[in-house]
């Protein structure tokens, strides 16, 4: 009778499930030096694109980090003068922890930003400018949303895939110069 079930058996407690697996959660904690995540080929953003991603762990390592930015250095966001502070280059609007934010606000240790571009530009990094400015937290579940579909999606928290994370959604993998395995941790 293995291959039965029953949902009155179930409910009168003669039928045991076992337990779902536990997943256990990875970030890739960028150095704010030499690490951050290069997309296998640029992504294009059209204007009215949304890119959203989360990040933890987020230290002030200096001025102009880039949280993400176009190759051409006009569309982005980065950590401003200050190395502590918001600078949003090119964005329509911006939500932190779906709060909007502005040039000046104060970057926490985490949080989920969303952002709406306001010219087509493509994008290759993440955490960095080009390869200098680069950011020290761990930014994953990156996201980008066409007029309401996810059109890419790499979560840049798989372990297991090590410097080159494959994308969810889409085509376009992120592969992280300089990976150690020291870069995990939990979020």
């Amino acid at each position: 009778m293995s291959g039965l079930y029953s949902p009155i058996l179930e409910q009168a407690g003669f039928l045991k499930r076992k337990a779902a697996a536990v997943v256990e959660q990875w970030v890739a904690q960028l150095d704010g030096a030499i690490q951050y995540w290069q997309f296998t080929v640029p992504i294009s953003l059209v204007a009215s694109d949304v890119v959203e991603f989360e990040f933890v762990g987020f230290e002030n390592s200096g001025t102009y980090k880039r949280f993400f930015g176009s190759t051409d250095f006009v569309l982005g966001l980065d950590t401003g003068v200050s190395g502590s502070e918001f600078r949003l280059n090119r964005i329509e609007y911006a939500t932190l922890d779906s709060e909007a934010i502005g040039n000046g606000a104060l970057i926490p240790n985490r949080g989920k930003l969303v952002c709406s571009v306001t010219e087509s530009r493509d994008i290759n990094t993440l955490g960095s400018i080009g390869e200098t400015r680069n950011i020290r937290a761990a930014i994953y579940n990156f996201k980008v949303i066409r007029n309401g579909t996810v059109i890419h999606e790499i979560r840049l928290n798989n372990k297991a895939q090590g410097a080159t994370q494959l994308a969810t959604v889409g085509n376009i993998n992120a592969f992280m110069p300089n990976y150690t395995n020291a870069v995990w941790r939990k979020p």
